[in-house]
């Protein structure tokens, strides 16, 4: 449950990081961010993905908990790429998706 909880985090961040830039979000959304759309995605994104270390640490300890966040931020990173990829216009909602199954393992966690 960690562990998904952990992937859940960094996906959201990752697709929250990737969204403000032009061509991403053009290609998304359909349209362009706003300059503060796209900083409070940046800073959403930035702490999910810090966010997700919390419970790899809780449960591994902190050496090995580190190590799994790296694992597991690598692989949530092909995420965004594989959806801007292939399916542009399901970036969004995967985003929203993972974001809201983080909230609700989170509190089940």
């Amino acid at each position: 449950m960690k562990l998904l909880l952990c992937w859940c985090l960094a996906a959201a961040g990752f697709i929250a990081l990737s969204l403000p830039l032009g061509r991403h979000a053009q290609n998304a959304l359909g349209r362009p961010l706003s300059v503060g759309q796209g900083r409070l995605l940046r800073v959403v994104g930035a702490l999910a993905i810090a966010l997700a270390t919390v419970p790899a640490m809780q449960h591994w300890g902190i050496s090995v908990g580190l190590a799994v966040w790296s694992l597991v931020i690598t692989g949530a990173a092909l995420l965004p790429m594989a959806l801007l990829t292939y399916r542009p216009r399901a970036l969004a909602p995967t985003g929203w998706g993972h974001g809201l199954a983080a909230a609700v393992l989170w509190l089940l966690a």
